[in-house]
Formats: structure tokens, C-alpha cells, sequence
């Protein structure tokens, strides 16, 4: 049954690629004159850095302490409200 996920696997590559292309426009749409190349190395910072440091110390404590089940309902119940916000 594992592998029933592989398909959703490849919008991964899709939909991060358009999230950073839209990302990059908007900071590029936004900064002021000449300062857009220091806004987008502000987002790649927050978004690669801390991001994904409390993405994995969040991750990693809910596992550890609730399993892997609850753990993945969350990310899901998270993603799922993600698509209703904005």
C-alpha cells in the first residue's frame, strides 16, 4: 500500500519550483530599487534555514513523543488548513 503515495511524490518537484518562481517575482515585484536580490536572500534564509530547523525540531519532538502516526495526521490537518488560509 506504501506505494500508492509515489504519484502524489511527483507533484513535489511542481509545486516547489512554482512556489520559488512565484516567490522570487514577488520579491522582485515588491523590493525596492536595487534591493531585490538581498530580499530573496532574506526569503532563502528563512525559508531554508529556519524553516526547515523548526520543521524538523517540531517534526522530530511529535514523533518521538506521539509516534509516527499522529505525526504524519498532523502534517496533513496542517497542509489541509494551509489550503483554506488566504
Amino acid at each position: 500500500m506504501p506505494w500508492l503515495v509515489i504519484p502524489f511524490e511527483l507533484l513535489h518537484g511542481i509545486t516547489y519550483g512554482a512556489s520559488w518562481a512565484g516567490c522570487s517575482f514577488y520579491a522582485n515585484h515588491i523590493a525596492p530599487s536595487g534591493l531585490a536580490n538581498s530580499l530573496l536572500k532574506i526569503f532563502t534564509a528563512l525559508y531554508m534555514g529556519l524553516g526547515k530547523g523548526l520543521g524538523a525540531l517540531i517534526g522530530g519532538f511529535i514523533y518521538e513523543y506521539l509516534g509516527a502516526k499522529l505525526l504524519f495526521r498532523f502534517a496533513a490537518l496542517v497542509s489541509r488548513g494551509a489550503c483554506f488560509t488566504s
